[in-house]
């Protein structure tokens, strides 16, 4: 919700371009979901320079998913002709399932 409500108020009240407005919203959620995941959904309790660590790889998988999300929102918008929030439905499914198992199995990964 972070996300669209982000894209949805620069773009239509400040009349920012719709990927500059898409930007801003996955960075301000991915803000937010590196401390949900990390506390709620991974119940990951490292600290230190090991939580540095998973900021680092945090940020690498936000930003793989940004460039990801940015590519089908232009795509779908640009090349056929969707409205970008249907656009950003699509983009925000897939980099979903990219965001989530990256940071399953990479960021958040249980080592026992």
């Amino acid at each position: 919700m972070i996300n669209f409500l982000v894209l949805y108020s620069l773009t239509e009240w400040l009349g920012m371009w719709y990927l500059a407005s898409a930007s801003v919203g996955f960075l301000f959620a991915a803000t937010f979901n590196f401390i949900a995941n990390k506390a709620w959904t991974f119940r990951n309790n490292l600290k230190g320079k090991q939580a540095l660590g998973q900021l680092v790889r945090f940020c690498v998988v936000v930003l793989a998913g940004l460039i990801i999300n940015t590519l089908i929102m232009y795509g779908l918008t640009d090349h056929f002709l969707f409205d970008y929030r249907l656009s950003w439905v699509f983009a925000t499914g897939v980099v979903t399932f990219w965001n989530f198992s990256f940071n399953r199995f990479w960021t958040f990964r249980h080592n026992p």
